[in-house]
């Protein structure tokens, strides 16, 4: 059967909770994720019971063979089978406490009472005296324990003890010691406790249900309020145009940082170079695709499971690279320049120190585990290193308290 999404099954939930008064009307779908979600426990609960019941008739089966000894060779070879057809019926059901598929096990259980049903009326025919009464109003406790034992499965009980009761009456009428004043009312008594034990299952297996509606609601409204309230956090967290985290997501970036800084850290900020005579030049739309267009690459060379991405604000990002050693961050830094430039989006200014395409600068801070001073200095040492490699010709990089050939000390 097709998973049922979270929308159709709030539906069919809202649509039984409608009115209190109304029957219960649990489509396919809904009855199927009932049974699936919550039979695993009630269904244990209910062969735990079958196999203490089972057990209950194999000692009454074991008492009476040792007390009645001069009982027919018959007779004690029938009960002697009910026993060990009982012993089966618990080890069968035994295997079955964890299986998942509860259609099986539903057939199970009444293919075992159904089998008791009849052991049971066969044992009482083929007893002789006084005891043919005795097993008769015995079998009177088929039905009652068959809804029972069957009350979440109402129309299930309904039948084993239509069936019970029609065993039970053919047997009665079937009887060569038939005696109707004594017989006929264990007939009559079988249909009265089966009506009522059928009675009181439906009722608590309405109210099962009902309380598995409303807290099925509460759970399933609760997973979309705290689904909103994600998207939400997301979106607040979001730069809408690029798709990368907005200040506020880096902000809380840092913050957990902050509470674990155990690895070395490499932030770095980014500048497109000449953005606002970029924006002058090709106007807004232009602007805002060259701002995507950034982003994407930036993000593209960004490797590292923890390293992060965030847009700043106007044409500026900031750029987190956790690593242990931070060995290979000049390559990094190389390699952010280079694909900004390998986008090769004209930049169409003649300025005297612009490029023909659009370039970035970046200015790098190196964080140590050990390193006395906040993040928020940090961010400044690497807008000093930005300043600086702006000065000195952009597209290119500077780490605060470095030098290379792509650099001059920061």
């Amino acid at each position: 059967m097709i998973e049922p999404t979270r929308d159709e099954l709030l539906e069919e939930v809202t649509r039984n909770l409608a009115s209190p008064l109304n029957p219960l009307r649990f489509t396919p779908t809904l009855e199927e994720y009932y049974r699936t979600t919550s039979d695993r426990q009630h269904r244990r609960s209910l062969i735990f019971a079958t196999i203490i019941g089972l057990g209950i008739l194999c000692l009454f089966v074991i008492v009476r063979l040792s007390l009645n000894t001069l009982a027919p060779h018959i007779e004690r070879s029938w009960e002697a089978l009910m026993a060990v057809i009982a012993i089966v019926c618990m080890i069968a059901l035994v295997g079955v406490v964890f299986a998942r598929d509860h259609r099986m096990v539903d057939r199970l259980i009444v293919i075992v009472l159904m089998v008791i049903a009849i052991l049971v009326v066969e044992g009482f025919r083929l007893e002789t005296g006084d005891t043919v009464t005795i097993g008769i109003y015995c079998s009177v406790m088929m039905p009652l324990a068959v809804s029972s034992l069957a009350a979440l499965r109402f129309w299930l009980a309904v039948g084993v003890i239509a069936f019970s009761v029609v065993v039970h009456a053919i047997g009665v009428v079937t009887m060569s010691v038939f005696n109707p004043p004594i017989h006929l009312p264990s007939i009559l008594l079988m249909v009265a406790i089966g009506a009522i034990g059928l009675w009181g299952g439906y009722r608590e297996d309405r109210d099962k249900r009902r309380l598995f509606l409303y807290l099925t609601r509460e759970r399933l409204t609760a997973g979309i309020a705290q689904e909103r309230n994600a998207e939400l956090r997301t979106i607040a967290s979001r730069d809408p145009l690029t798709g990368v985290a907005n200040r506020r997501g880096f902000e809380e970036c840092l913050a957990s940082l902050s509470e674990n800084r155990q690895r070395t850290i490499a932030l770095a900020m980014v500048d497109i170079d000449h953005f606002k005579a970029f924006n002058d030049r090709w106007g807004h739309p232009e602007g805002d695709q060259c701002l995507i267009s950034v982003a994407l690459a930036l993000a593209g060379e960004l490797h590292g499971v923890d390293d992060f991405l965030a847009r700043f604000g106007g044409e500026e990002f900031v750029i987190l690279i956790v690593d242990d050693e931070l060995v290979d961050l000049s390559s990094v830094l190389d390699r952010l320049l280079r694909a900004v430039e390998a986008l090769a989006i004209p930049s169409g200014l003649a300025a005297a120190d612009a490029s023909p395409v659009v370039t970035i600068s970046i200015g790098c801070a190196v964080i140590e585990p050990d390193d006395p001073l906040s993040f928020s200095a940090h961010l400044k040492r690497a807008d000093r290193a930005l300043y600086q490699a702006k000065t000195g010709g952009r597209n290119r990089w500077v780490i605060a308290g470095r030098c290379s050939a792509n650099c001059r000390q920061g």
